[in-house]
């Protein structure tokens, strides 16, 4: 069970946290057909796209400025500008919203952070991922057009 979406970039949206329109965020609203959300991304695109990607990061280290550095710990992303592996769920160690090791890490760099604060972590960085393909996909082929689950 869960929403996927398909097409050049495919992936599954995170449960609990990713809305299936979460790729409104990035300049092109989805249009429904019927049961799905198409999306069609072109080059001129890209500035929108990396708007998206900025508010999503600086979102994160608005939260805590070691936020992306333990999400690429975890092998989310292997930096904030290069990433070869993308992941649709996080790893078994970083589970949300009750992340005992994302808890713990953060309070041994002396951040705090509440639970809603935890949820929306996860779901922008849910959403940086998304926008990472999107733009890959763009930059590499000029397009990007995917169906999203409803």
């Amino acid at each position: 069970m869960g929403r996927y979406y398909s097409g050049d970039i495919e992936g599954k949206f995170w449960f609990g946290s990713q809305s299936s329109d979460d790729a409104d965020n990035f300049g092109v609203t989805g249009t429904p057909p019927d049961s799905h959300l198409n999306y069609h991304f072109r080059e001129k695109d890209l500035p929108n796209i990396e708007k998206g990607l900025e508010v999503c990061e600086s979102t994160l280290n608005d939260l805590s400025p070691f936020l992306l550095e333990i999400y690429h710990e975890h092998n989310f992303c292997k930096s904030s500008t290069e990433w070869k592996t993308m992941y649709d769920t996080p790893p078994p160690k970083l589970t949300f919203p009750a992340n005992t090791s994302l808890k713990t890490k953060l309070r041994s760099q002396s951040v705090l952070l509440t639970e809603d604060q935890i949820n929306l972590a996860t779901e922008v960085y849910a959403r940086l991922i998304l926008g990472r393909k999107i733009y890959m996909k763009v930059v590499e082929d000029g397009e990007c057009f995917f169906e999203a689950e409803l």
